[in-house]
């Protein structure tokens, strides 16, 4: 099989991301490569939770199953390299050619390779602009869990709204078309989808309700994954309603979380926010003495709030999510209820109070 080289190896970079090479299987640290003459190539990697899928025009054919990281390493151009590259496959050997050079790899029996999931009983779930899901996710990753004890929260739902939580926290942002088939993606998917979006301008998604999979396509990638099938929190009953509302500046609040945080010691303290006239940013040092910081309010607030303790780092994360410089609406009563951010886009953030 002769192919583009640095097209084969941007593929390859790209599959490793889902490969499993830390695992106990070797054939898990593999790719199955597959072409038929006058065809497509064929690649996939999996650790058996997620697999991904990409496909491009090559001369010749191929079936060989080999370890991704050795066989990037042995592709891998110049910078301004164009050639091509030949792969040959023997019994049990897969002979790259480049360079002048007869690279030799080990194969792996192709059919220990994990079997691909089911052709049928798709449906389509949507579609949405890469550009879009980005920003998306850009946005709700801080706040997704990755603790997996916890499994009911190492996931990110996808519905009228994305939308992740990991119990201190929740972001949501609302998608230009609501998923037909709600469904969920680990953690750990998200992040790896994240990564495939600029393969393409669109991304579709298909629910396989029976096996509970999810496929979705970018471009010439195919990603899949398992949906955890358990019931995410109720998005509608953890975000508060908003109750007098306040505008502040959000690159202001930022800048006075992050001066506050830097006058911390070592130990890492709640904060202590008072909405009245401004907002009042303060806490304790470690000899009991009050240090604090004052952010004017952009509207006032119609009765002063009880103070509230929130951890300071997820504030910030949360402000800079949604946008980091403009205005955003300011929700929080008192000091058992959570602090909720809006951005004008309705993008929303919940922060989970703490104790001071």
């Amino acid at each position: 099989m002769k192919c583009n080289r640095k097209k084969l190896y941007d593929r390859l970079v790209a599959l490793e991301k889902v490969a499993d090479r830390g695992s106990g299987m070797k054939i898990l640290g593999c790719v199955k490569l597959e072409a038929k003459p006058g065809g497509r190539l064929l690649a996939r990697t999996t650790d058996l939770e997620r697999s991904l899928l990409t496909w491009f025009d090559v001369e010749g054919e191929i079936s060989a199953c080999v370890a991704i990281e050795k066989l990037a390493k042995a592709v891998k151009p110049d910078a301004k390299d164009d050639s091509d590259v030949e792969l040959v496959a023997s019994a049990d050997r897969l002979m790259v050619v480049a360079d002048g050079l007869k690279i030799n790899l080990p194969l792996y029996p192709i059919e220990d390779f994990p079997s691909d999931g089911p052709n049928t009983g798709w449906h389509p779930a949507g579609t949405w602009e890469t550009a879009e899901l980005a920003k998306a996710i850009a946005f709700t990753l801080p706040a997704a869990c990755v603790d997996t004890m916890r499994p009911h929260l190492t996931q990110a739902a996808f519905a009228a709204a994305l939308s992740t939580t990991d119990g201190h926290r929740l972001h949501t942002i609302p998608l230009s078309e609501p998923a037909s088939i709600p469904f969920k993606l680990p953690t750990q998917s998200l992040k790896s989808l994240s990564c495939l979006l600029k393969h393409g301008e669109h991304a579709m998604a298909f629910v396989h309700e029976e096996t509970k999979r999810v496929i979705i396509r970018i471009g010439d990638f195919e990603f899949e994954s398992k949906d955890n099938n358990i019931d995410f929190p109720p998005v509608e009953q953890i975000i508060c309603a908003k109750q007098e509302p306040v505008s502040v500046n959000a690159a202001l609040l930022v800048k006075a979380l992050k001066r506050l945080i830097s006058l911390q010691d070592s130990r890492k303290h709640p904060v202590r926010l008072v909405v009245e006239e401004d907002i009042d940013i303060a806490f304790d040092d470690y000899e009991g003495n009050e240090i604090s910081v004052q952010v004017d309010l952009v509207t006032k607030p119609v009765t002063a709030r009880t103070p509230v303790g929130v951890d300071a780092d997820y504030l910030v994360e949360a402000l800079i999510g949604l946008g980091g410089k403009d205005e955003v609406e300011w929700t929080n009563v008192g000091p058992l209820d959570p602090i909720r951010v809006d951005a004008a886009d309705g993008r929303i953030a919940i922060v989970m109070p703490c104790r001071l």
